[in-house]
């Protein structure tokens, strides 16, 4: 499941904040933040919550600037949440 809000991380190299998705795998009980981009074929609105099937695989040689997960979306379901206004 991918959060309608989103958070953001700093990398060690910048002080500058970097916007991320907030992802729950297989039912788990906290979110956790993958990049806005890291989901290859996924294309992110602010203000959805997003239940997705994705293809998960683990790269034995990641490039170094890079994580060693890679995520491919297969299926999306999109539902608006309300504005907490």
């Amino acid at each position: 499941m991918v959060s309608a809000e989103t958070s953001t991380y700093h990398l060690w190299y910048t002080d500058q904040p970097i916007e991320c998705l907030l992802v729950k795998e297989n039912n788990e009980e906290t979110f956790k933040k993958i990049g806005l981009k890291e989901i290859e074929g996924f294309t992110y609105e602010k203000g959805h919550e997003y239940l997705l099937e994705i293809e998960k695989t683990t790269l034995a040689n990641p490039p170094a600037d890079a994580s060693n997960i890679r995520y491919k979306l297969l299926k999306v379901e999109k539902e608006s949440i309300p504005s907490k206004m």
